[in-house]
């Protein structure tokens, strides 16, 4: 038998592990793992289970899956004493490479036939592996009505169990062939394995399986497709026939936008699952914030925000929405504060979907008090009023301290935080969103609409929350030594908006006796946890106005913007 390397996985650059086999001397095969690491590969030959023959027979492996860098699973096939066929499954962990046989399905017959040809015969032929230690392997094994059928293996707690892979309607029912050739998992909980089967008529076909792990498998026939400049469509099964899997089954719902806009450019769209880095969860998103910061960066506007890293002529992240909450599915190898079933909130670009990554440092666990609906409007708006009140306003007792824009978003975990630090606080809004502002234990409201705030003053600290109003008029209000801190801002030109205005406030503050502090938000494990036992204390009570389905979400951006939102809007996925 010729050597070869049939499969190879990279967990991380210029780390690689391949495998296949090579003849040794006396004319046995064996298994061979060649390794990547500084430029340089090493070879090695594979370890077999107890039960392998001594010599003289063929063993070899297929097909490899790499979770993180040392953490491996690879699978082939092997012949125990007696010339008896065997499913091989080599794990390396902790630099060590052990070998094991999993099962077959209980229909398998007592004498496995023995087939060198890679792929076919007794063999795990492919391997993919949702997550350290959770793999599963797909097999081909002689089964007692004389067939070849498909198996899948999985990996789970150190146990491999055998289950029999389903096929296509219209396959053979009797000495039929069955094989994979190649595994994949888009996303945890989502895989796809492809092989071939025979159908009634003799005719063999590609077939696709899809599976959702700790459930079922799903046999689907796959396309024949036209390619371009190739010859016509002949008998399915004839060599030179293009293959495309042509499913949509294992993509995620997601709202997508491609070019700057209104709302209107939002819609709803299949995308591929994110890929989770070192120290990041992928989370199943059950609702996602709204915050006028999602308005900002699907329209473009300012234009400054382009220059930012957002993309100049259309979105660089193409699923808006930050603010997340949800279920854990994954956790990267770096990650040690989370695991899979956690349910978190947090920040992130491209919360607008069913599935996210997210830093370790911007996820934290969901505070057990609140809906999923509610721990989504945090994130974002409750990290910003925390620092806000926390950092920028030094917030204590016995300060008046005013903000303007108490029914918002931001504006009333501010007036909430700013009482929890036991400033007396005065909110400032509109006449709808009055009694939200008194609700959440504002010591006095103000009625934008009924009372000018400047002649109410002064205050040891004011807030303006995505105002417009000058400077001059918010600093008349304030006390000689007060300190106002500017939460971003609408208004300005296209080019600036309103962080022309926190400029001007950064120029200017060195030069007055008052303190003018432009607020820029970052997200923090630390601040979500501070946000934790806020709310847990009932200190902290997110206000959550609307709920959306996904496939409205530009209803929700678009009512978010129309200034109407009393506290928080919320999106389910």
């Amino acid at each position: 038998m010729a050597p070869y390397l049939r499969g190879v996985a990279c967990p991380a650059v210029r780390s690689c592990v391949a495998v296949g086999q090579y003849t040794k001397r006396g004319d046995a095969g064996a298994a061979l793992i060649d390794t990547l690491s500084g430029g340089m590969w090493t070879p090695a030959t594979a370890p077999l289970p107890a039960d392998a023959a001594a010599g003289g027979q063929v063993a070899g492996l297929d097909g490899i899956a790499c979770r993180a860098p040392g953490t491996c699973v690879a699978v082939g096939r092997y012949p125990s004493r007696g010339g008896r066929a065997q499913s091989l499954a080599e794990t390396l962990s902790g630099g060590t490479w052990t070998a094991a046989t999993p099962p077959l399905p209980a229909d398998a017959a007592a004498t496995q036939t023995w087939n060198q040809q890679p792929g076919l015969g007794t063999t795990l032929a492919a391997v993919a592996c949702q997550a350290v230690g959770s793999c599963g392997a797909f097999a081909s094994y002689s089964a007692g009505n004389g067939a070849l059928d498909g198996a899948i293996d999985t990996l789970s707690g150190g146990i491999w169990t055998a289950a029999k892979a389903p096929l296509p309607s219209g396959a053979a029912t009797t000495k039929q062939q069955a094989w994979f050739n190649w595994a994949v998992c888009p996303a945890p909980g989502n895989c796809v394995a492809v092989g071939n089967y025979t159908t009634q008529d003799g005719s063999l076909l590609p077939a696709g399986r899809g599976w959702t792990f700790g459930s079922t498998w799903r046999g689907s026939r796959q396309a024949l497709v036209h390619a371009a400049g190739a010859d016509p469509l002949v008998a399915p099964g004839r060599a030179g026939v293009p293959v495309t899997w042509a499913g949509k089954e294992h993509a995620m719902k997601a709202i997508g936008q491609d070019v700057y806009g209104s709302p209107d450019v939002l819609h709803l769209m299949n995308a591929e699952p994110p890929s989770v880095g070192d120290r990041e969860v992928l989370v199943r998103v059950h609702a996602a914030g709204v915050d006028p910061g999602v308005w900002h960066l699907m329209a473009g506007l300012p234009y400054l925000v382009r220059f930012m890293g957002m993309g100049l002529r259309a979105p660089r992240h193409r699923v808006p929405g930050m603010a997340f909450a949800g279920v854990v599915e994954m956790a990267g190898p770096g990650v040690s504060r989370l695991h899979a079933g956690d349910a978190v909130f947090g920040s992130t670009m491209g919360s607008f979907a069913e599935l996210v990554c997210a830093s370790e440092g911007k996820t934290a666990p969901k505070p057990a008090r609140l809906t999923f609906e509610q721990a989504a409007a945090v994130p974002v708006s409750g990290m910003t009023a925390l620092q806000a009140v926390r950092d920028k306003a030094g917030a204590r007792a016995g300060q008046r301290l005013l903000v303007l824009g108490a029914g918002g978003g931001v504006g009333h975990f501010a007036v909430q935080i700013a009482k929890a630090y036991g400033a007396e606080v005065t909110g400032v809004c509109g006449t709808a969103r009055a009694e939200l502002v008194r609700s959440l234990g504002a010591d006095n409201v103000i009625d934008r609409t009924r009372e000018d705030f400047t002649t109410t003053g002064p205050y040891d600290v004011i807030l303006d929350i995505a105002g417009i109003r000058p400077l001059s008029q918010l600093r008349r209000a304030l006390s000689p030594r007060g300190t106002l801190v500017l939460i971003g801002g609408e208004g300005g030109n296209r080019w600036t908006g309103g962080f022309e205005r926190q400029l001007v406030a950064s120029l200017l503050s060195p030069l007055v006796s008052q303190q003018l502090r432009p607020l820029l938000a970052a997200e923090s494990y630390q601040d979500l946890l501070t946000l934790t036992d806020l709310i847990e204390t009932g200190k902290v009570i997110p206000a959550v106005d609307r709920i959306y389905p996904l496939p409205e979400a530009a209803d929700a951006v678009r009512y978010v913007h129309s200034g109407q939102a009393r506290g928080k809007v919320v999106i389910t996925v």
